[in-house]
């Protein structure tokens, strides 16, 4: 693994003397070094260990990067440009070189641990790679989804022997409520940064060197690194890039495996949408508490050269929204149960879900509570109805009943043959007389047949309203006040609409 000087000075042994000359690198630009000698030929790109008595008798040449042990520097040195590392010391030569090959072995190991990881197929655990990098950085790692609510933390705790060791927290939660509006102010105006950046957030006065997580060109997240266990040195931030591009990696590679790990429940999904009997085992899978319900969702996109793929968004699912029992694709629609408590506030779990479809260029449709998996197909139904008739990111079926209803109506009588004769006189004599008694009755049905409000909406006097009432009466030859009348006329009006 390559390194750069930054690094070495920061992982080199506390009793050497180092100082930094030259141009600072941001990247990882040094491979191992080159022993140097006078006669040794340099080759930009290569790293140099030498004594620094032979610096007067050497070249500086661009592009190479320098470990001089020893002093002085010559001035030339100094005012090259060059990157160059000094260190001074009682240590001799051998030494130094030794501690720096060292320095080599621990990154080495490191990043092979990293890719081994990321490596794994089916044991693969994206909380072992951020294990890795808590270790390297002894510092709190978070990672947040789009909601800002924490997927991933890793706590530093101390054993019974004194020794501070780490585990990661996988329990998704959300922010201090003190925080949570700061954050979401900072994180609007942060989350279009593509590279890694110090949050203008601060915490306790603690610093976050955070990157957005862009898994085929969608935000779903931040990683956070954040100085709670001790300030960061300078070589943090090059290691933390390189870090940072490994998780980008891993990420995408741990939302494909979430879903993966749900086939069992995708697949029992799948069997119950198309009547296929379940095996006792399955059936546990999706047995509810007495204190739990479930909603039946059906996705679709609302842009289409924009959206996330159908695979991807499945799979960010289970990572973005706890809640979600199982989902799958089915008939090239995503099709998902939420289970949430009884008792719970589910407006929360539907933000975060809206949010999360917002940012994804989805919509979904959503059916009624339901506690048994018998009335599933009805309430695919209510989903489907509600994405088909879709204004917003969340359609819900309670605010479409009534539309629904109507549409049954429709489905075999046409609305004219839903007309009785009593509408077809007022229709008619509005035809004729260029009136508006069909409105009137409307406006007067929709003000629950008062008079004052009534006259108010249409915008004329009261004694008026009579009259045309009046008239309403002759022409239907209909009691209004009988409760079945006039809820058969305030359906027709709604189907009207």
């Amino acid at each position: 693994m390559n390194l750069n000087l930054t690094i070495l000075k920061d992982y080199l042994p506390p009793e050497l003397q180092t100082r930094l000359y030259g141009e600072a690198q941001d990247k990882l630009v040094c491979s191992r070094p080159f022993l140097c000698e006078a006669d040794t030929s340099l080759i930009t790109g290569n790293t140099y260990l030498l004594r620094a008595e032979l610096l007067p008798f050497i070249t500086p040449v661009s592009g190479c990067s320098f470990i001089c042990v020893g002093s002085p520097v010559p001035f030339n040195w100094q005012e090259s440009g060059i990157s160059l590392l000094q260190i001074n010391g009682s240590s001799s030569f051998t030494s130094v070189f030794n501690a720096i090959c060292h320095i080599y072995d621990f990154f080495d190991h490191w990043d092979f641990m990293l890719h081994k990881e990321l490596e794994k197929q089916a044991d693969y655990e994206i909380q072992d790679i951020l294990r890795l990098g808590a270790e390297l950085f002894k510092n709190q790692i978070n990672v947040i989804d789009h909601s800002l609510s924490i997927i991933f933390e890793t706590v530093w705790e101390t054993d019974s022997h004194g020794k501070r060791k780490v585990h990661i927290d996988n329990t998704p939660h959300t922010m201090r409520p003190n925080m949570t509006e700061s954050i979401k102010n900072v994180c609007n105006l942060e989350r279009r940064i593509s590279v890694p950046y110090i949050s203008s957030l601060k915490d306790n006065n603690f610093r976050s060197y955070c990157n957005n997580l862009f898994p085929l060109g969608y935000f779903t997240g931040c990683i956070s690194i954040t100085e709670t266990e001790h300030p960061f040195r300078d070589s943090d931030f090059s290691l933390a890039d390189y870090f940072f591009s490994v998780f980008q990696i891993a990420f995408e590679k741990h939302l494909r495996s979430v879903s993966s790990t749900n086939t069992y429940e995708n697949n029992v999904l799948q069997k119950l949408l198309r009547h296929q009997p379940l095996t006792p085992n399955e059936q546990k899978e999706l047995i509810l508490s007495d204190n739990e319900e479930l909603y039946c969702f059906k996705l679709h996109e609302t842009n289409k050269t924009s959206c996330m793929p159908k695979e991807y968004m499945h799979a960010a699912l289970y990572s973005f929204v706890p809640q979600i029992l199982t989902s799958t694709i089915y008939h090239q629609r995503i099709i998902g149960l939420l289970k949430i408590p009884k008792q719970e506030d589910s407006s929360r779990t539907f933000l975060s879900f809206k949010d999360m479809l917002e940012r994804m260029n989805y919509c979904a449709g959503i059916s009624n509570s339901f506690s048994r998996l018998e009335q599933l197909d009805e309430c695919l139904i209510q989903a489907d109805y509600s994405l088909q008739n879709s204004t917003q990111t969340l359609n819900f079926f309670t605010n479409n009943i009534v539309s629904f209803l109507l549409h049954e109506c429709t489905t075999r009588i046409s609305r004219e043959l839903l007309t009785t004769e009593a509408l077809r006189r007022v229709i008619s004599y509005d035809a004729r007389k260029n009136t508006e008694y069909l409105h009137t009755l409307q406006v007067y049905l929709e003000n629950e047949m008062n008079i004052a409000p009534t006259a108010q909406a249409l915008f004329i006097h009261r004694s008026s309203l009579i009259k045309r009432l009046n008239k309403l009466t002759d022409l239907l030859q209909d009691n209004l006040s009988d409760s079945k009348t006039k809820l058969y006329y305030r359906l027709w009006f709604e189907l009207k609409q």
